[in-house]
């Protein structure tokens, strides 16, 4: 089963979207331990072939939304949810549970600074 692994984070600070450069990391020390972590972890669960993708993304500012109206497409700049957080990056993972996605997503740094969503990726071949 795929599960994507969903990343929020505080748009506020952008300099970019990962823990390591959180506004509480402050020291260069701090840094390169997350650095290490990071590695560390998408690493085992490549070598595992659990990890099959992922990416973090640019800063929301530089995003649009596409809507509908009257038929027509309406863009607009940004994502413009209502929440703090922002969508900041994912990871696919390829694992035999909910449960085991969960495990794995728990080892990843930075989750003491964001917010992560661990979803099934709908599967398409059980439609007719």
């Amino acid at each position: 089963m795929k599960y994507i692994v969903m990343f929020y984070a505080n748009p506020a600070k952008w300099a970019h979207p990962t823990p390591m450069f959180h506004e509480s990391v402050k020291t260069d020390e701090d840094r390169a331990r997350i650095q290490a972590e990071t590695e560390e972890s998408a690493k085992v669960y490549r070598e595992d072939e659990s990890l099959t993708d992922g990416t973090a993304l640019a800063d929301p500012k530089s995003s649009r939304t596409v809507r509908r109206k009257g038929g027509k497409p309406v863009v607009t700049d940004g994502p413009f949810i209502e929440s703090r957080e922002q969508f900041a990056g994912f990871f696919t993972l390829e694992c035999e549970s909910i449960e085991r996605a969960v495990e794995i997503a728990s080892t990843f740094p930075g989750l003491e600074h964001d917010v992560v969503e661990i979803r099934p990726v709908f599967d398409w071949s059980n439609q007719e």
